[in-house]
């Protein structure tokens, strides 16, 4: 009962722990909001999606952010457009903000390293 009783105590201090350092750094190194921002080409800030899953279709604009500075183009139906569009699709790439290429021009994703090779 004595070990079990250490192993929750080392287990609530590790969470605490966790808390207290993701609250520190949010504080001291905040993340910019929703990764930065959308603009056109006049400057104008863009909104990226119609709703919570979709990007918005035809889109070209800037992804600005304090780090970074490139452009984003999506399709007809809201996809992130790499190349020409030209041909059916052969392969269809599943995942996240790195699939996406957050951060990166089109012609920089993963998706478009893998397209042209």
């Amino acid at each position: 009962m004595k070990v079990v009783k250490i192993i929750a105590v080392q287990f609530v201090l590790l969470v605490v722990g966790l808390i207290g350092i993701e609250l520190a750094l949010a504080y001291f190194l905040p993340l910019p909001v929703h990764g930065g921002m959308f603009v056109d080409a006049k400057g104008a800030i863009v909104p990226m999606t119609d709703n919570e899953f979709t990007l918005r279709p035809n889109l070209d604009v800037t992804h600005v952010s304090a780090e970074f500075s490139k452009r984003i183009r999506t399709n007809a139906l809201g996809y992130r457009r790499v190349g020409d569009g030209g041909g059916a699709a052969e392969v269809l790439f599943l995942g996240d903000s790195f699939t996406f290429g957050h951060g990166v021009a089109d012609e920089e994703t993963f998706v478009a390293i893998v397209c042209t090779r």
